[in-house]
């Protein structure tokens, strides 16, 4: 038995989305946050943004990617209990590049 035009048309187009959603799932994501002067502060008090670049969108953008992106890689949860407890994740590699 032969797969027909309307067959082989639809396998195509399904493999096609297949390919699209992987593909979607694979790319980055843009956001858009409101970040508010304490967190700035923060990014900075804990070495993760320079103090010469409070004003850049892209530096700050940045420290948060690799903020986020430090604590993926080191698998950092919350330990909950009676209340949330954590420890600070400071910029171990504040002398490397971290600019991609």
């Amino acid at each position: 038995m032969t797969l027909g035009w309307a067959n082989a048309a639809s396998t195509t187009a399904a493999l096609r989305i297949r390919r699209s959603r992987a593909w979607r799932r694979q790319s980055d994501v843009i956001v858009s946050l409101e970040i508010g002067p304490s967190v700035i502060s923060d990014l900075v008090a804990l070495q993760w943004l320079g103090v010469s670049d409070l004003a850049s969108k892209d530096a700050v953008a940045r420290a948060l990617v690799n903020l986020i992106e430090q604590a993926a890689a080191m698998r950092i949860t919350l330990a909950r209990s009676d209340g949330i407890s954590f420890t600070p994740l400071r910029n171990q590699g504040a002398e490397r590049n971290w600019v991609r």
